[in-house]
């Protein structure tokens, strides 16, 4: 889904509380300025805040970056880590995964 606006910008249609609870994958495109609100948002609606999440940056470019932290703290350890856009954001048992 796009992250392009924030859960509470009038323009945002999303479901976030209805996604939180699917226990499915979420890939958050063009999300990396409303990350906090995102990922806040969605563990305000059930979602458990230690399901993993992963930010991709550059992905698949000799310059891709990924950082992985629970949903709780994805946000700020993207900022910490200096990710900015393009980049996405994938929430759920698969964004621990490690490519091999």
């Amino acid at each position: 889904m796009s992250g392009h606006v924030g859960p509470h910008d009038e323009r945002n249609d999303v479901d976030w509380a209805g996604i939180a609870t699917t226990g499915t994958t979420i890939v958050i495109l063009m999300g990396v300025k409303n990350l906090p609100a995102i990922t806040e948002t969605l563990v305000a609606a059930g979602l458990a805040a230690d399901t993993p999440a992963a930010v991709i940056a550059d992905a698949g470019l000799p310059t891709m970056r990924v950082v992985r932290a629970g949903v709780a703290s994805i946000a700020s350890v993207a900022e910490d880590a200096a990710i900015s856009p393009p980049a996405v954001c994938v929430i759920g048992a698969v964004a621990g995964l490690e490519l091999t």
